[in-house]
């Protein structure tokens, strides 16, 4: 059997079950469409069972205009590398994508609607990719980037925001206090510990040369224990500057390795304009000095720590140990009044030591000074505070700022089909297609919120019901499309975290007390503020309802209008049964429309069983499909124009009814029921 083709439109008609399907599913399998998994005819529960696979019995070719011609079995699948040479879609396809209940990038509607989009960027401006979503990766990656960038300096903030506010509530303060309190109590009690004073012993000369020499011995353990203190101060300094030095290390590393990356990707991106990396950037890196002033922080700190080991000849320890030594070996001599008052002197001394060591300095942790420091640098915590919030704030804008550079770009991408749609007739009178690009709240916000929050712990959200009411409206409140509106959002969102709004009076709530399990209160900071559920979204809306909105039947007609007027792809559109979802009205008045212009600029080959797409859209051929039982169930087409009589004949048979059944609607319709014709 032989069929030839009209190139324009080619209506394939005949009673369900007559070939129709099993006509378009082999040229889409000859033409390489890539809906193989959804054809009515060539699949394993049909003509490609598995237990009889009559399809391996079977060969079809299909010749091309310009003599390129294809021959395969019918079983034979279509390979991923193999050029589409047709659209086609077959009724189960259509019916799947049109009553697809998900939405957005991972429908296979949305796949369908953005390859016809992709048809309308300028060749030049495709920038060597092959998909819509290719595209904008690519154009949006550099944004991407610098919107991690800031994000990481935005948890940065965040971490010394949630540490400061932790030091800034009032169970933190009172906790300092108490310590305090302990501290002055052991003070005090330390002092009423005082040794009692020993009055020094009349003239003995012995005894006072002896009480001169401890004196001597006293001075030089004294003198020990000061530089023992200093040194240890030392210590602690050295430590912080080492861990600086190697911190600084690190970071001039680290740059050193996203630096070579960036080489990498430069030279990449720069080949094809004939230039290197180094023709446009270079970087000098010297950790010579760093290096050396490292060193001297090494040598100075094994110069301290020598002078603080007891088995180091001639450290201090050491000279503090001899100078004990020489006090006992002298006190050891005296006797009576004298050796009274050296023991006075030596718990005195033990005396003191351990007052200063309660007392402290402003460095030395767990002492007197130390925790009256940190309360006195709790006054300026409000001042860090408003510092670093409005830090964040002016972080959040800049996130926000690429964001909005983000949805310029999506607008420029969609913006050449925006332009074509809105300058054609049909479209823009008939359909009032639409292409916006905005920023909005992902569907992921609510989830991604709550698991963070608790709807089961006191604050804004307690209760799933209330809880989930008060959040949605708060989001319902704000325009996330303006940079006020979407910071506005998170200072609310924030406040709510702040305060619990179930009560009039917003009592204060405490954010860490309302998180679940692990996290952070800094993470829910990063969440808030660094906008990751807020992501440049195109809609598109027929008629003045968005896509997520239409029923299955006007997602059909806004498919078939994009392919049929939007589409800039002139391979052959193949479908079947395009009229599946919709009513008559809309399938004579505007898909029809559509018909007749399409096929100005493409062939068209559709299965219909509908005359008014078969006949009222002027098909140029007519190939009818049957099947003669009598004749082991041979299918049998048959091809002409609307004007051969047998052709004719059999349309009117199967789209009409026969003709006495045409004639007996016509009258119906165009009689009232006295019988006379309404005019």
């Amino acid at each position: 059997m032989s069929l030839e083709f009209n190139h324009d439109l080619v209506a394939v008609v005949g009673n369900k079950g007559s070939g129709e399907s099993a006509l378009v599913d082999i040229i889409g399998l000859l033409g390489c469409s890539k809906n193989e998994s959804d054809f009515s005819f060539l699949t394993s529960q049909k003509f490609r069972g598995t237990r009889m696979n009559l399809s391996a019995q079977f060969e079809a070719e299909l010749v091309w205009e310009s003599g390129d011609s294809v021959t395969r079995t019918l079983d034979t699948a279509t390979r991923y590398e193999e050029v589409e040479r047709v659209k086609y879609l077959p009724q189960n396809y259509l019916e799947k994508i049109c009553n697809e209940i998900k939405a957005g990038d991972s429908s296979g509607f949305d796949a369908e609607l953005k390859s016809v989009i992709f048809s309308h960027v300028p060749q030049p401006d495709r920038l060597e990719t092959e998909t819509l979503d290719d595209l904008l990766v690519l154009k949006t990656k550099r944004a991407n980037e610098t919107v991690g960038i800031l994000k990481d300096q935005l948890h940065e903030i965040n971490v010394q925001i949630a540490k400061l506010e932790k030091q800034a509530t009032p169970e933190h303060e009172l906790s300092l206090q108490k310590q305090l309190e302990i501290k002055e109590g052991e003070l005090r009690a330390h002092e009423s510990s005082r040794p009692p004073e020993v009055a020094q012993p009349g003239n003995d000369p012995a005894a006072a040369s002896l009480i001169a020499d401890i004196a001597t011995a006293r001075a030089e353990q004294k003198d020990a224990e000061e530089k023992i203190a200093a040194a240890k101060t030392e210590q602690r300094r050295l430590a912080v500057l080492q861990s600086k030095a190697l911190a600084a290390e690190q970071m001039i590393d680290n740059f050193k390795r996203q630096y070579d990356e960036l080489i990498v990707k430069l030279d990449a991106e720069l080949k094809s304009l004939k230039l290197k990396s180094a023709d446009v950037v270079t970087l000098a890196i010297d950790k010579g000095r760093l290096l050396d002033a490292d060193q001297m922080v090494r040598d100075d700190t094994k110069m301290v720590d020598a002078s603080l080991d007891p088995a180091t000849v001639g450290s201090l320890i050491a000279e503090r140990s001899a100078a004990q030594t020489k006090i006992d070996s002298l006190q050891a001599t005296l006797e009576g009044p004298a050796k009274a008052y050296q023991e006075y002197r030596t718990n005195l001394a033990e005396w003191l030591t351990a007052h200063a060591r309660i007392e402290g300095t402003a460095d030395e942790p767990n002492t007197v000074a130390h925790l009256s420091e940190l309360l006195k640098e709790l006054e300026l915590l409000p001042t860090q505070l408003d510092k670093l919030r409005s830090e964040r704030a002016a972080k959040a804008r800049e996130i926000y700022a690429q964001i909005a550079a983000l949805a310029d770009t999506y607008r420029a991408v969609y913006q050449p089909v925006q332009d074509f749609t809105q300058k054609h007739k049909i479209i823009n009178d008939r359909f009032k297609l639409n292409f916006t690009v905005s920023i909005r709240p992902q569907n992921t916000l609510y989830d991604s919120f709550f698991q963070m929050v608790s709807h089961g712990k006191s604050g804004s959200f307690c209760g799933v019901d209330d809880g989930t009411r008060i959040f949605k409206e708060l989001v319902a409140r704000h325009d996330f499309s303006t940079e006020a509106g979407a910071i506005g959002f998170a200072e609310e969102l924030l406040d709510h975290m702040c305060r619990d709004y179930r009560d009039p009076k917003k009592p204060a709530a405490v954010i860490g007390k309302q998180l679940k399990g692990a996290h952070q209160v800094e993470s829910l900071y990063d969440f808030i503020f660094s906008f990751d559920y807020l992501m440049p979204q195109y809609m598109l809306s027929l008629d003045n309802k968005e896509l997520s909105q239409l029923s299955p039947g006007e997602r059909g007609t806004l498919l078939l209008i994009f392919y049929l007027l939007v589409d800039k792809d002139d391979i052959p559109f193949i479908v079947d049964q395009p009229e599946g979802n919709l009513d008559n009205h809309t399938v004579y008045k505007l898909l029809g429309e559509c018909i007749r212009e399409a096929k100005e600029r493409r062939q068209i080959i559709m299965v219909t069983h509908n005359p008014n797409l078969a006949v009222a859209c002027d098909a140029e051929q007519i190939i009818c499909a049957s099947i003669d039982p009598k004749d082991g169930h041979r299918v049998k087409y048959v091809s002409g124009s609307i004007e051969n009589p047998e052709i004719n004949r059999t349309v009117l048979n199967v789209l009409e009814g026969t003709r006495p059944a045409f004639d007996n609607r016509e009258a119906k319709y165009f009689t009232d029921k006295m019988g006379n014709e309404i005019p």
